[in-house]
């Protein structure tokens, strides 16, 4: 086993060592070349993904949206029950990489911090590109019966565009990346798949989707992993709740649609931010602030369910009241 995890160091080094030589030097051109790769990442940041989901869930195609939100669920859910198993630190925190690294690229717009209260195994960004871009051609092809080949085109270049960016600002592996990639993939085409082919029946499939994630809490789950599971657990009460008492439409005009949109995305960040500040944290100065790392992990777990229940029900049930 030492040998092969030896084996390994060896080739995320070298991958490393290649991708962080990409930086041109000190000055404009380096800073420039560092936001390039850390806008390649934003392809798989969680507000930006969630926005779209919520922008096709609300919008264009409701079924698509639920599929695709499905995807991100399950391969957000398994990136967390490996990542809390195998415990791989951050190449910045681990002594034995870091003659292989540069540094932690993208001063100022990476949160190093943050970043060090996770593991690196697989990466979370890279997973998030496999399973979102592959699940949204998927849907579309399998609502319109039509390829759109933007949509074909995206999943070849966002994801190697993001797994590459994860290397360069020095937050993971290039084994972390490619594996998380994997995953993700895999991910997409099971999850909607297995949406469209048993949609009659999706309210068993979704409740054995979230139970298959409860593996998770055997495994002493990080906060970003009861966020997940938070995220999960109110957008499935919600979809089953809009489904029997809601029955929205995403019909109307693009104004109204924008509107909706507007203010739906806007209303989920305020709620995202007011309940970060009343809910359990351990930044000191907060309203209940907490020293117990379990209270405030569970924090974040609530909060996502709130978020969850709110895109999924409560919202759409707003703007069908509304009428936009």
């Amino acid at each position: 086993m030492e040998k092969f995890i030896d084996f390994v160091y060896k080739i995320d080094g070298t991958i490393t060592e290649f991708v962080q030589g990409l930086y041109p030097g000190d000055g404009f051109f380096g800073k420039a070349v560092d936001l390039l790769f850390y806008l390649f990442t934003c392809f798989s940041e969680e507000i930006i993904l969630i926005s779209l989901i919520v922008f096709v869930y609300w919008c264009f195609n409701k079924k698509m949206g639920e599929g695709m939100l499905l995807s991100l669920y399950l391969s957000n859910a398994l990136n967390g029950i490996i990542k809390d198993i195998v415990r791989r630190p951050r190449p910045f925190m681990n002594p034995e990489f870091t003659p292989h690294l540069d540094t932690v690229r993208g001063d100022g717009l990476v949160d190093k911090a943050h970043l060090a209260e996770s593991y690196s195994f697989p990466s979370g960004h890279s997973q998030n590109a496999g399973s979102f871009w592959p699940a949204l051609y998927i849907s579309y092809k399998k609502e319109y019966s039509r390829k759109q080949k933007l949509l074909k085109v995206l999943p070849f270049v966002i994801i190697p565009l993001v797994m590459i960016s994860r290397v360069y600002l020095g937050v993971h592996y290039g084994t972390d990346t490619v594996v998380g990639a994997t995953l993700g993939i895999i991910c997409a085409f099971l999850m909607i798949n297995l949406y469209y082919r048993f949609y009659h029946k999706k309210n068993i499939l979704i409740i054995c989707i979230y139970a298959i994630s409860l593996v998770a809490l055997f495994f002493n789950p990080t906060a970003d992993t009861l966020k997940t599971m938070g995220m999960g657990l109110g957008g499935i009460v919600g979809f089953m709740l809009e489904n029997k008492y809601v029955k929205f439409s995403t019909e109307g005009t693009w104004k109204k649609k924008a509107l909706r949109l507007i203010i739906g995305v806007s209303t989920l960040l305020l709620i995202r931010a007011l309940f970060k500040l009343i809910l359990p944290s351990m930044n000191e100065g907060a309203i209940f602030y907490t020293e117990n790392v379990t209270l405030y992990n569970w924090g974040g777990f609530i909060r996502y369910m709130i978020m969850g229940l709110y895109g999924t029900f409560i919202y759409p049930a707003i703007f069908k009241k509304l009428g936009i």
